[in-house]
């Protein structure tokens, strides 16, 4: 329904600089302004700061004014309307179908997320394991009082191959939350965000206001980004930091990209697969490069990451991590 877009499973943070970077005006309904970010080794002893504005977004409040300026824009918005499958004509997709009806198109943009439910009915199109997924678990609760004002907290590991945060929302109310590799065999987050996660922070007089769970894709982007007709963009490009999930800050700057190639396409009748081009040559090397990262921390032991946190890596490089932007020689180095 229109008035849930937005409400989504997720950390909610977002840096100044993504918004920036794509012309965003900063979002007046949000619940905190952040200092940056702290990242955890797995024994908590060593601690990177990255001080870099960020916002704790209302996130169906963004969500509905990003409709909102859509709406305002011109876009024809459809209501309570399931996009089923895509409608192919000699090899390419001319459009979709619809639980109420068809819907014709000269080219086909599929945001739907991680469910990629046009990509994922394409013959020959690129599938997502299951081991290069995050499964999620998160609570909104309240606090006595905030562990961390200031910061959103990620703590690598030691939870297992997981990761969890906390993102302080308004007053004492925080979003914390952990994510696992969605591998066959994966143990459930929820289980271990009471072993691990519940006594860590004190949680026992916590009062529990929402729970939420989800999926998100972690590794590098869809390959090819376009093909016969439709392109894939935000989750379901596989467009998010593959090392900590983040997908607000990447799936904004690939739809900016989507967005200028689809009006050159329909102006000028230029290449569509220059999407795949622009992405890959701004962002999606990076991308690349975090997965790498993301697989070596999958395979290290929590005493190897406590000894690479503490003794290889800089502040510098764990900034370059968080905000998207490792080039191949991060791994190397570790």
């Amino acid at each position: 329904p229109e008035d849930d877009i937005g409400d989504k499973a997720c950390g909610n943070v977002v840096s100044t600089d993504d918004l920036d970077r794509v012309g965003i005006r900063h979002p007046k309904d949000i619940c905190r302004v952040l200092k940056g970010v702290k990242v955890f080794s797995p024994d908590r002893k060593t601690v990177f700061t990255i001080n870099l504005k960020h916002f704790v977004l209302d996130r169906r409040a963004f969500g509905q004014r990003l409709l909102g300026d859509a709406k305002h824009a011109g876009v024809e918005f459809s209501d309570r309307t399931k996009a089923l499958a895509p409608m192919v004509e000699n090899g390419k997709v001319v459009g979709i179908k619809t639980d109420k009806g068809k819907m014709l198109s000269k080219l086909v943009v599929d945001a739907s997320g991680f469910q990629a439910v046009i990509r994922n009915k394409l013959l020959g199109a690129e599938r997502v394991h299951g081991g290069d997924t995050g499964v999620c678990y998160l609570e909104i609760r309240e606090l006595e009082e905030q562990i961390d004002p200031n910061y959103f907290l990620v703590y690598l590991k030691g939870v297992g191959n997981g990761y969890c945060w906390v993102t302080p929302e308004r007053k004492n109310r925080a979003n914390i939350g952990i994510g696992v590799q969605g591998a066959s065999n994966h143990p459930s987050p929820k289980t271990l965000f009471y072993k691990h996660v519940f006594p860590w922070f004190n949680l026992e007089n916590s009062k529990l206001i929402k729970a939420k769970g989800g999926i998100v894709p972690t590794r590098g982007p869809i390959n090819p980004l376009y093909s016969n007709g439709v392109m894939f963009v935000g989750d379901a490009g596989c467009q998010t930091n593959p090392v900590n999930a983040g997908g607000i800050g990447p799936s904004l700057a690939a739809g900016r990209i989507a967005g200028r190639v689809v009006a050159e396409v329909v102006e000028e009748g230029t290449d569509p697969g220059e999407y795949h081009r622009r992405y890959m040559d701004t962002h999606g090397k990076q991308q690349v490069a975090l997965d790498a990262f993301r697989r070596f921390l999958l395979e290290v032991t929590d005493d190897d990451l406590n000894y690479t946190m503490r003794e290889l890596l800089t502040e510098g490089e764990i900034e370059r991590i968080v905000v998207g932007r490792a080039g191949a020689g991060l791994w190397k180095k570790v």
